[in-house]
């Protein structure tokens, strides 16, 4: 029970999403969010340090961006393909 209610408390921040992953494709994907999470809050964190240099960062965030944009798209053309009326496209904002 102690882990229910953990979980339960963690759901409460404003920053969590509860997740369910219907396929391993996406639990795959799921299971890179953290990863993200923690290499990006590091890199913002220690932003123009000699650890982390402003123009590495900058490039390994457009690197990302890129890679969500392709992924975004990729899913969205499937969708259309087949039709499928409940994928909403997200919006990737510059510079966030």
């Amino acid at each position: 029970m102690r882990d229910l209610s953990k979980k339960m408390e963690l759901a409460k921040n404003p920053n969590s999403k509860v997740l369910i992953c219907n396929t391993p494709e996406a639990k795959l994907l799921a299971e890179l969010i953290p990863n993200i999470d923690k290499v990006y809050k590091y890199l913002r964190n220690n932003v123009g340090t000699k650890n982390v240099e402003i123009e590495y960062f900058n490039e390994k965030r457009e690197d990302v961006v890129f890679i969500i944009k392709k992924l975004n798209s990729f899913i969205n053309e499937m969708a259309v393909e087949n039709n499928l009326k409940n994928i909403n496209e997200i919006v990737i904002e510059e510079g966030k």
